[in-house]
């Protein structure tokens, strides 16, 4: 995928969650999100400066978006 795919993958997941918290009152945090996710869309792509992984393989899965996620809001926790 190119860089405006990835850029398109991140807006189209994180436009249901942003709905939602603007809906609540959380406009600000609904934003952050959004630039969250452009800034971390070609994560998946690191797979091609890593010795060993294959491109378009692990990181290019559902599983590693919801660990990196997981991971990103356990750093937005602290």
């Amino acid at each position: 995928m190119y860089r405006n795919g990835h850029y398109g993958a991140a807006l189209l997941f994180v436009t249901p969650i942003s709905a939602v918290l603007i809906s609540i009152g959380f406009v600000r945090l609904a934003f952050v999100a959004g630039i969250t996710a452009v800034g971390f869309a070609m994560v998946p792509d690191l797979d091609q400066r890593l010795p060993g992984v294959t491109h378009r393989g692990l990181t290019h899965t559902v599983w590693f978006a919801l660990v990196v996620g997981f991971l990103l809001a356990g750093a937005g926790q602290l």
